[in-house]
């Protein structure tokens, strides 16, 4: 209470009610009654009171902003605490994403390279197929072949449409390589 607080402060300073009235320019009766709780003194006398007691209002009315404040930067640093976890887990569950992407892009692309090369050779009822592989810039796929017999020089070039993406164009390649064997030749990378 503040009548206690006034109480205790002005017997700490060695003042009676008397001298600190004085200071404060309030009657020794006035004093009194805000040591008993009986009124409370304005404002301005509050302002009086702790440049006489040399104390904040804050602490005069036992405001303790201290711990108000200190409470608030404590839960402030909590919450960037749970921020800066959360931000962590987003940023490592990205990089792994990123880098499971990267790895199983680079295992794909391998894959096709090594299963379907940029060319491949079929021999089939004496001659010989060289196979290629084109993209178009429409990023249509097409599969060229020159075919040529074994005993003669020369011979021609033919182009198969193979669609627009991978799926279609390794069905497209299947497709060759099984029609060659199911004939009884063979393929072979070159």
């Amino acid at each position: 209470m503040l009548g206690k607080k006034i109480l205790k402060l002005r017997k700490t300073h060695g003042l009676s009610q008397e001298q600190l009235g004085e200071l404060i320019n309030v009657t020794r009766q006035t004093i009194s009654n805000w040591e008993l709780n009986e009124t409370s003194p304005n404002p301005e006398q509050l302002k009086l009171l702790s440049k006489v007691f040399n104390i904040g209002t804050d602490e005069l009315l036992d405001n303790d902003i201290q711990n108000v404040l200190e409470n608030k930067i404590i839960n402030t640093e909590n919450l960037a605490k749970k921020h800066l976890k959360i931000s962590k887990i987003i940023i490592i569950t990205l990089y792994f994403i990123i880098l499971f992407t990267l790895i199983f892009l680079t295992i794909y692309l391998i894959k096709i390279k090594n299963y379907y090369q940029d060319e491949f050779v079929c021999e089939l009822n004496n001659k010989t197929i060289y196979v290629s592989l084109l993209q178009e810039e429409d990023k249509s796929f097409y599969i060229e072949a020159f075919i040529e017999e074994n005993n003669r020089h020369g011979g021609i070039f033919e182009t198969y449409p193979a669609g627009r993406d991978l799926e279609t164009l390794f069905k497209s390649l299947d497709t060759l390589k099984k029609y060659v064997t199911t004939h009884g030749g063979k393929c072979s990378n070159k």
